[in-house]
C-alpha cells in the first residue's frame, strides 16, 4: 500500500504541471476505465488517486466535475469496504 500512494501522489504532482496545460484532457475516463476493473484493488487506486487528484489539482477539475461526482456516487455503493473507505477519503 505504502508504494502504491508514493506512485498515486507522484501522479498528482505530475498532474500539478500537465492538466493546466490540457495534456491530461482524458485523465477522467482513464480513471473511470479503472474504476469499472473487477479486482477490488483496482477500484480502490481509482478512488485514492481522485483524492490526491483533488488535493493537487482540484480546481483545473472544474470542467469534468459531474463526471468525477458519478464515479464518487459509485465508490460510495461499492461492494467492497476498502473501496468505499478509499471513496471518503
Amino acid at each position: 500500500m505504502l508504494v502504491r500512494n508514493s506512485v498515486l501522489r507522484v501522479i498528482s504532482q505530475i498532474a500539478v504541471f500537465e492538466i493546466p496545460t490540457g495534456k491530461w484532457n482524458d485523465l477522467a475516463k482513464y480513471i473511470s476505465t479503472i474504476f469499472q476493473s473487477k479486482e477490488y484493488r483496482h477500484r480502490e487506486t481509482a478512488m485514492l488517486l481522485c483524492g490526491y487528484l483533488f488535493e493537487q489539482v482540484g480546481d483545473e477539475m472544474k470542467n469534468s466535475f459531474d463526471h468525477f461526482l458519478q464515479l464518487f456516487q459509485a465508490g460510495l455503493k461499492d461492494e467492497n469496504p476498502n473501496v468505499r473507505i478509499a471513496t471518503l477519503k
